[in-house]
């Protein structure tokens, strides 16, 4: 099996991956989220693994762009990965404030900026494309100059592959700190009737005074758990916006039908995503 993940080696995309499929299974790196699933609707991979959601910086916008525009593609399981930033740094740096750069992915920035500002006060922040890439590049750039005093915020493996110091690990702000990840294929998942099964939608309403209140009181209404609600600008017109929902149902449960039926009279656009279950 082929999945495709945001690369390159080391990043969290990586190890959640190698967590939830085999050893047999190939690991294709994508430059980016929208890649990969352009990996994935293109028939390239088998699978693709995208991340969604932070517990601390919240979703993740490129994910559910690319959902947007990408229609051949299906939410198959979901994945919490536990999160624990690392400082990478080049082997012969021992000063930290000697530090001139630090890169990373721009949410994992966000999630160690007190740490960036009591131990890096030296350091040029910037952003990577993934944290990985950053190790990586810096793993490149010292094979060139090996007196580079910059360092990287990623993950401890990426330490080992890309031959840097582990400075220090856990440097996240919060000590609560998980990715959610969407395991995602060409098929719809097959319903586990034995597992809590989750709905993931896109829809937008009629600009309508109480359109989104109506569309969201139908789910108490029908006792559902409405666990996630996330506006995207519909990139149409300022002040237009897509709606973002996880609730506890699968489609095809008796009651989705009913429940999309009350709903729709107040959408100008629906898109189902997606029902999964987690990946313990």
């Amino acid at each position: 099996m082929k999945i495709s993940y945001l690369g390159p080696e080391g990043s969290y995309s990586h190890i959640a991956a190698r967590n939830i499929f085999s050893d047999k299974s190939v690991y294709i790196p994508a430059t980016t989220i929208t890649n990969a699933l352009h990996d994935l609707s293109s028939g390239l991979v088998d699978r693709a693994l995208v991340p969604v959601e932070n517990s601390s910086s919240g979703g993740v916008a490129e994910t559910i762009e690319a959902f947007q525009r990408i229609d051949d593609i299906y939410i198959n399981n979901e994945y919490i990965l536990p999160i624990r930033h690392a400082l990478l740094l080049p082997k012969t740096c021992d000063d930290l404030s000697q530090v001139t750069e630090v890169r990373a992915h721009h949410m994992a920035l966000n999630q160690c900026m007190d740490f960036i500002r009591n131990r890096l006060p030296n350091a040029e922040i910037l952003p990577s494309s993934s944290n990985s890439a950053a190790a990586k590049r810096l793993s490149q750039s010292l094979q060139e100059n090996p007196d580079l005093k910059s360092a990287v915020i990623a993950s401890d493996l990426c330490a080992e592959i890309y031959d840097l110091k582990l400075a220090e690990s856990g440097i996240n702000d919060s000590n609560l700190n998980e990715t959610r990840f969407w395991v995602c294929s060409k098929e719809p998942a097959d319903l586990n009737t034995q597992a809590k099964n989750k709905t993931t939608v896109l829809f937008q309403t009629k600009d309508e005074s109480g359109s989104l209140q109506t569309v969201l009181r139908l789910f108490a209404v029908n006792n559902i758990n409405l666990s996630r609600i996330e506006s995207r600008p519909a990139k149409t017109n300022i002040g237009e916006y897509l709606f973002l929902i996880d609730f506890d149902l699968h489609r095809d449960d008796a009651r989705y039908e009913e429940l999309l039926r009350q709903a729709k009279q107040h959408f100008t656009y629906y898109k189902w995503l997606g029902s999964y279950s987690l990946i313990d």
